[in-house]
């Protein structure tokens, strides 16, 4: 005996058409349109709440944050290997010339040219920044210096975009902006 529950009129989820707007309608109200209208009003808003959340932290840490002249360990060749990839097209850094220590252990000398020793994906993932940077910064006679200046922006670039990336990740888990908002900060 197989055994069918009791459908109310009111309660059903039987969808009919209303031939005047041509929209699927569930129990009387049009959902579809309403429903998708609400969800990219709130990512909008995530949106918005994001690049608010990043602005702010990007002025926050560049307020608040250590000089850019105190980096002098691992990473310190992953700005200048960028400025090499932009302007040279390859990995050597001759053209920082003495400002590259080759006793320094983080870089390789290939037929006397010095490499960084560290992959290049770091590298790669702020040229973005780099770039711009390069662009906007004055040319200066030390181009380590201005290395060293441009890896400073992009630390703090970076830093204020993975906070507000945390933020919309937490809204996706959440669904709460302002619980997700108290949690990324």
């Amino acid at each position: 005996m197989v055994f069918y529950p009791r459908c109310h009129t009111s309660t059903s989820r039987v969808a009919t058409l209303d031939p005047s707007r041509r929209l699927p309608r569930y129990n009387g109200a049009v959902t579809d349109e309403t429903g998708s209208d609400r969800r990219a009003r709130t990512r909008w808003r995530v949106a918005l709440a994001a690049l608010v959340l990043f602005v702010s932290t990007g002025a926050l840490y560049r307020l608040a944050s250590a000089p850019a002249l105190s980096n002098a360990s691992d990473p310190l060749l992953i700005v200048p290997t960028s400025l090499s990839l932009l302007h040279d097209g390859d990995l050597d850094l001759s053209e920082f010339g003495t400002a590259i220590d080759p006793t320094f252990y983080g870089v390789v000398l290939l037929d006397g040219r010095p490499y960084n020793r560290y992959p290049v994906g770091t590298s790669l993932l702020v040229l973005p920044i780099v770039w711009a940077a390069d662009r906007l910064l004055p040319a200066t006679e030390a181009p380590m210096m201005r290395a060293q200046w441009i890896a400073s922006i992009a630390a703090k670039v970076l830093a204020a975009l993975s906070v507000a990336l945390l933020f919309v990740l937490l809204v996706e888990l959440t669904a709460r902006p302002w619980l997700a908002l108290a949690r990324a900060r």
